[in-house]
C-alpha cells in the first residue's frame, strides 16, 4: 500500500534539477509596453512595468477561470449548487 509518509524529499536534489531547467533570456526588466494587449485593460496601466514595480502573473484571474470550469463541470453532471443567504 502506498503511503505519502514514506516519501522523503531532498531539497538539494530538487533545487539542482530545477536550476538546470532555467534559461536566462535577457538581463534587466522585461521590456513590454504598459498598454493593451500587453497588460489587462482593467489594471492600472500607468504603473505597470516601471522601475520599482513588481510584475507578476495575476493569480486572481486564474482562480476565476478555475471556478468557471468547475461550475461548467457541475452543470454537465446535472449538479446544482445553491448558496443560501440569510
Amino acid at each position: 500500500m502506498f503511503s505519502w509518509r514514506s516519501l522523503s524529499l531532498n531539497l538539494e536534489v530538487i533545487l539542482v534539477a530545477l536550476k538546470s531547467q532555467v534559461k536566462k533570456i535577457q538581463d534587466g526588466r522585461l521590456k513590454s509596453p504598459p498598454e493593451v494587449p500587453y497588460v489587462e485593460p482593467h489594471h492600472n496601466t500607468w504603473v505597470v512595468n516601471h522601475p520599482g514595480t513588481l510584475l507578476v502573473i495575476p493569480v486572481g484571474d486564474l482562480a476565476q477561470h478555475v471556478l468557471l470550469n468547475f461550475a461548467k463541470y457541475l452543470s454537465k453532471i446535472n449538479y446544482i449548487a445553491i448558496a443560501k443567504i440569510s
